[in-house]
């Protein structure tokens, strides 16, 4: 069985690197160790968002607008904001983890398009801002 230490601290077989920097991993099988490094550059953060929620159909698939727990890591203050098509905020949330399940007026209006403006800064500070449009079947 081979055993593996990051300079993280983490002891599995490979770790997801959330800031830019050298990360080192050092891997033991009995006696005999080897050890490597991997330098992560600095990236521009691309979020994938759906353009499509149908919570309307209880099926357990996509039910709702939110981000993926891959991206949560690398994002620190943040804010998203719902419209409807005549401007009127629908929804408003500061918190990364939030869960739109297409709720307007407190029902979910099918076969409407929103448009949504999310702001937020990346783990290294720097500011982005997401626009678009998601549709609720």
């Amino acid at each position: 069985m081979m055993d593996y230490v990051w300079n993280t601290g983490e002891i599995s077989q490979t770790i997801i690197a959330t800031q830019p920097g050298i990360y080192t991993v050092t891997a033991t099988q009995g006696n005999c160790s080897v050890s490597a490094w991997y330098q992560i550059e600095t990236c521009e953060l691309n979020i994938y968002l759906p353009n499509t929620i149908t919570p309307g159909n209880e099926d357990g698939l996509n039910d709702y607008f939110g981000l993926h727990d891959k991206y949560k890591a690398m994002i620190e203050d943040f804010e998203i904001r719902i419209y409807s098509r005549w401007g009127e905020l629908v929804y408003y949330s500061n918190d990364k983890n939030f869960k739109w399940y297409g709720e307007y007026h407190g029902r979910i209006n099918q076969n409407v398009i929103y448009t949504y403006l999310i702001n937020f800064t990346d783990s290294r500070g720097v500011p982005y801002q997401l626009t678009g449009s998601i549709t609720v079947l």
